[in-house]
C-alpha cells in the first residue's frame, strides 16, 4: 500500500474534442465511444497526470 497525499493533487492538461479523442484511442486499438456528456483531456502521448 502506498501513502496517499493529504493535499488534493492537480495538473493542467488541455481539453480535447471528443471525436479527436475517439480517433486517438482507435489508433491505439481501443474502440471507445465518448458521449457528449463526457469530456476528454490530456496529451496524445500521455506522460502527464496528477500522480506524477
Amino acid at each position: 500500500s502506498r501513502l496517499r497525499p493529504k493535499t488534493l493533487q492537480s495538473v493542467d492538461v488541455p481539453v480535447i474534442d471528443n471525436r479527436v479523442c475517439e480517433r486517438w484511442h482507435r489508433s491505439n486499438g481501443i474502440n471507445v465511444v465518448i458521449y457528449d456528456e463526457m469530456m476528454c483531456a490530456g496529451y496524445r502521448g500521455g506522460g502527464k497526470d496528477s500522480c506524477q
